[in-house]
């Protein structure tokens, strides 16, 4: 222990008082440094800390068994837990990532471990509630899809190969629309036939309708079925999926359609997309958490490298 102190001895720069804390030991574990902001996440003082075995400080951390510093004087490669510790007079329960990492002599020998106190509570909270959030979400989806296939199957049942909407256009007018196509849009049949897609179809889809129906019609190459935004009667926007194709109606060319509500569908990916970029933050916040630990380590790196500096002068 006299090398460890004479090593010690020679370090000008203080552990300071950043957001993680520091904890100098040597082998047998006994408290040689201790930063302000060990001070802050232990509720321990400097001067009470400093020559005790660790033990006596992190009394309930319950360490003796996965000691990263007692590793480090094993093979001198750093060494990280994860363990809970309750302060002294407190009820709250930490959570604290400790990294131990090795300080060598001149001749290489480990003669003190550094250990870096992370406390991870907050984010060990923000990752349970973000688990149970996405479970309770999948349970909904799952939930809700099998509502909506029970629901479909109640309605095939009744109506057999007629539940979604069906309707037929001869010279861009409605000539035909059964009653599924009909409570989907809103509109009676009367109020349909004879009108054109641009009463049901959102404007700015319209084109690209117009150009497939087109298509379809003269035998050209067109999406069997596609997506877009159409307006009910009332007012309010609603998301269908069509499929189409060019036929022959009552001996004139006609395009033949199905179409089906998937604005559920729609709010459920949506929901699922607002999800996973949620986890995607949480990722990036972890990530620079991590490269800022990683900062940390160069920089005691470059402080055992001055400390060796000082002991050679």
């Amino acid at each position: 222990m006299a090398d460890t102190k004479v090593y010690l001895e020679g370090m000008k720069a203080p552990l300071g008082n950043g957001f993680n804390g520091l904890v100098v030991l040597d082998e047998e574990r006994n408290i040689l440094r201790f930063s302000e902001s060990t001070e802050r996440i232990t509720g321990w003082k400097a001067e009470d800390a400093i020559g005790r075995y660790c033990r006596e400080v992190f009394s309930s951390i319950g360490c003796d068994e996965v000691c990263p510093t007692k590793e480090v004087f094993k093979d001198g490669e750093p060494h990280s837990v994860e363990l809970s510790y309750t302060p002294p007079q407190s009820d709250q329960r930490l959570t604290l990532m400790i990294t131990a990492t090795p300080m060598f002599d001149k001749a290489g020998k480990v003669i003190a471990s550094v250990e870096l106190i992370k406390d991870i509570t907050e984010t060990k909270r923000l990752v349970r509630d973000l688990e149970k959030a996405r479970a309770i979400l999948e349970k909904k989806v799952a939930e809700r899809t099998a509502a909506l296939k029970e629901s479909e199957k109640r309605y095939r049942d009744l109506v057999e190969d007629i539940s979604d909407g069906y309707f037929v256009l001869q010279d861009g007018k409605f000539v035909f629309a059964n009653k599924a196509f009909c409570g989907l849009s809103g509109y009676t049949a009367a109020e349909t036939i004879g009108t054109s897609l641009a009463g049901f179809i959102d404007p700015e889809s319209l084109a690209d309708v117009v150009r497939n129906c087109q298509s379809g019609l003269e035998g050209k190459p067109a999406p069997a079925e596609y997506e877009l935004e159409a307006t009910h009667k009332d007012g309010y926007r609603i998301w269908v999926e069509i499929r189409a194709k060019a036929a022959q109606y009552e001996g004139k060319a006609a395009l033949i359609g199905i179409l089906r509500d998937i604005t559920e569908k729609k709010r459920m990916e949506k929901e699922m997309k607002d999800k996973i970029e949620e986890l995607e933050r949480f990722t990036r916040i972890a990530v620079d958490r991590e490269e800022r630990m990683n900062e940390l380590k160069q920089k005691i790196k470059s402080l055992e490298e001055r400390l060796k500096a000082k002991g050679q002068e």
